[in-house]
Parts: structure tokens; sequence; C-alpha cells
């Protein structure tokens, strides 16, 4: 039973949380697709690391487990709000890379855990490094007008967005969306989406590499353990 409520409450949570998030950020408009998915995965993927990032336990497992749920949820919600069968292929491909952005972010959670020595504390500075560079489009518009950024710079500051990686998959431009293009200059630059296909495989590796150095890390912690312990330090 805990095991279900474990799995359950956070879920509803999710879907709860990005129903919310999605419905306020898309306000009284009736968005297009693309607008309606792009915030349907900013709301789920913002749910989820409020609700599953602070309770999550260091380890692939934990978070490949919340890198399925957050992607489960995105696609019932999506599917629920979007019920239209052309879309489903659609929807698959976001719900894996709202997956995807999941397990890299509870993997550096995981990886700061070593360093802080306490899951809440990591899980809130992913959650607000996570907030910092998806909104990077927004505060960082003043500097690359004052600067007179070049398309490199540009393209550098929208890739570092999670939210770009998600409208690259929803087939959305939303810097020339209307709220974007009031508030922020990209609109009347060019500049390139990353790709789906290399965002994806830099989320992965990003996780895969956070994994790798927390093995790493709790190896050398426990040689060091063993090796001050009193039954080494008293062997001749």
């Amino acid at each position: 039973m805990e095991g279900i409520t474990g799995w359950l409450l956070p879920l509803a949570l999710i879907l709860g949380g990005g129903a919310t998030i999605s419905t306020a950020l898309i306000g009284d408009q009736v968005p297009i697709p693309g607008d309606l998915l792009l915030w349907l995965a900013a709301g789920v993927v913002t749910g989820s690391c409020i609700v599953l990032l602070p309770s999550l336990r260091p380890g692939l497992l934990p978070c490949m487990r919340a890198a399925l749920l957050a992607g489960f949820a995105f696609l019932l919600l999506s599917a629920w709000w979007l019920p239209q069968p052309q879309l489903m292929p659609l929807l698959l491909r976001m719900a894996a890379g709202v997956g995807i952005l999941l397990f890299a972010l509870g993997s550096i959670c995981s990886l700061l855990h070593r360093f802080t020595g306490s899951r809440h504390s990591a899980a809130w500075w992913v959650v607000l490094a996570t907030g910092l560079l998806s909104s990077a489009p927004i505060w960082s518009g003043p500097l690359v007008e004052a600067l007179s950024a070049g398309r490199q710079a540009i393209d550098a500051i929208i890739a570092c967005s999670p939210l770009s990686y998600l409208a690259a998959l929803a087939e959305w431009d939303y810097l020339r969306g209307e709220w974007f293009y009031r508030h922020t200059p990209f609109g009347g630059f060019r500049y390139d989406y990353p790709s789906p296909v290399t965002g994806s495989l830099i989320y992965l590796g990003t996780g895969l590499a956070c994994h790798l150095m927390s093995h790493l890390l709790d190896a050398g912690k426990d040689q060091k353990n063993r090796l001050n312990s009193p039954a080494t330090a008293s062997h001749p």
C-alpha cells in the first residue's frame, strides 16, 4: 500500500500542478497545439521537480523511476487535453523528452547530494537552477540587445533553456509566440533551436555522467572508511 501511495500521490500532484501552471501561463487564449504542448511539458517538469526531487533517493533506479513517472504523467495530461489521434506520435516524443529531462535533473540532484549531505537541499538547488536556465531568454534579453550579441551567443542562450529542448520536441517556435515576442528581443533575431536528438543525447549523457561520478565518489569514500576503520588501523 505504501508503495502504491508513493507513486499515486506524486502522480496526482504532478497532474494537478501541470494543469494549473499550464492554464495560468496560457490564460484565456485559445492556444494552438504547439503552444499548449510546450506549456503542458513545462508544467509537468516544474511539478515533477517540486514534488519528486526533494524526496528522490540517490541512485540510478530512483532517477529512472522519477523520469518514467514524469513522462507518463505528461502523456496522460496531454492526451486528455488534446484527444487527437494524429498528435499521438508528437505526444509520445514529448513524453520521452520530459522523462529524459527529469532523468538528467534527478541525476544532478543525486550527485549534489554527495556534497550537500541533504537530499532536500540538493533538490532545491536543482529546482532553482532549472528555473534560472528556463528563464534565460527572458532575463538575458537586455544584455543581448546592449551587447549586440552574435548568432552563436544567441543560439547558446536559447539552447541552455530546458524550454527550448521541449519546444524543439513540440516543433513550436515559442520565442515567436505572443508573450515571448512582446517581452524578449529574440523574436526579431535569427537563431536555431537545438536539435531534439542532440538535446536528448546531451541530457542523457549528463545524467549518466552524474551517476558515474556519484559511483566513483561513493567508492572512494568507502575505501577511505575501510582504511580508517579500527580493524584496519590495528592491523600490523
